[in-house]
């Protein structure tokens, strides 16, 4: 299982590692029970050409998941910025043929105690798999922003770009990423090499080997999960 933070176009380059003090990090949870499913031949994502950066599980801080896309922008109670103000019941899931947390925008939360049970219900129910883009899929898992920050460097695993795509991407608003150059500048800024955070090729369509260490110093798969 792995917790990766694909790039949007409010967080590029290294901006994306330091995240703002007063929000969160949106991200996803990639897992092997994904490809159980006939429908789902890759890993779902938002975004089929941009990079992002693998979250050390270890030192995230989950405040709140969804099963869907859970339009967080849309909830900015300072509080707990990306979270509904109420969650998800785990034994009352289901009012009016709908799942909670697996519909609506914005979305109810789920709680991060209940994350097993979310992992399950969205394995066979999440939204049906199609090529990247909105809501073909994915979950959306907010992390603690003041805590991610706080933990860096530990808190980011490793950098990785998609497989077949460019390394550099123009995602708009004037923001241009080099996921390399941005791995780079990181192990420059905390003094680590590849060995500590390396940079990996991400195959979305490869369940049980996804990611691929590119780093110069080593070139291995490498499961993650």
């Amino acid at each position: 299982m792995m917790l990766a933070h694909v790039i949007y176009p409010t967080c590029a380059l290294i901006a994306c590692v330091r995240v703002p003090a007063d929000g969160r990090a949106s991200s996803m949870l990639v897992y092997r029970d994904l490809q159980k499913r006939t429908d789902r031949v890759a890993v779902p994502l938002p975004f089929g050409d941009r990079g992002g950066l693998l979250l050390s599980a270890e030192h995230a801080q989950v405040d709140c998941l969804y099963g869907i896309d859970g339009a967080t922008y849309l909830l900015n109670d300072p509080r707990a910025p990306g979270c509904s103000t109420s969650f998800c019941d785990p034994a009352n899931l289901w009012s009016n043929n709908q799942l909670c947390g697996f519909s609506g925008a914005p979305a109810t939360a789920w709680r991060p105690s209940d994350l097993k049970q979310l992992l399950t219900m969205h394995a066979q129910y999440g939204a049906r798999w199609h090529a990247p883009g909105w809501h073909s899929g994915y979950n959306e898992v907010v992390v603690n922003s003041k805590h991610h920050n706080d933990n860096l460097p530990d808190s980011v695993e490793a950098f990785f770009y998609i497989r077949g795509q460019p390394t550099r991407t123009d995602l708009g608003y004037g923001f241009v990423i080099n996921v390399p150059d941005a791995h780079q500048a990181f192990l420059d800024e905390y003094h680590l090499d590849a060995t500590q955070v390396p940079l990996l090729e991400f195959d979305p369509a490869n369940f049980e080997q996804p990611f691929k260490d590119v780093s110069q110093s080593r070139a291995k798969a490498w499961s993650g999960f």
